[in-house]
């Protein structure tokens, strides 16, 4: 399932579309089926890409998009340290 997801990923990056909020929720998991070489059916599992809200065609877009994000994660993470590194004792 993990390769679909990044198989699937790769195939919008190849047509230069960046998604720019990849993350668990945004996959669809269904059944599926597929025909083997020698003629039998096969369930599988297909995982669909969806969400494209935050879509862009511009690379470097993209790049300060997730640099953004990136800061302000660590910023959250950071302050969520500093926030439980202090302790009220009576």
């Amino acid at each position: 399932m993990f390769r679909q997801m990044c198989d699937t990923v790769a195939a919008c990056h190849a047509q230069q579309v960046f998604h720019r909020d990849i993350k668990p929720e945004i996959f669809i998991v269904t059944d599926g089926t597929s025909t083997t070489p020698d003629g039998r059916l096969e369930c599988k599992v297909i995982v669909k890409l969806t969400d494209f809200g935050l879509l862009t065609t511009d690379l470097y877009a993209n790049v300060h998009y997730n640099t953004t994000l990136r800061k302000k994660r660590i910023l959250r993470q950071y302050e969520r340290v500093c926030r439980s590194s202090i302790s009220v004792t009576k």
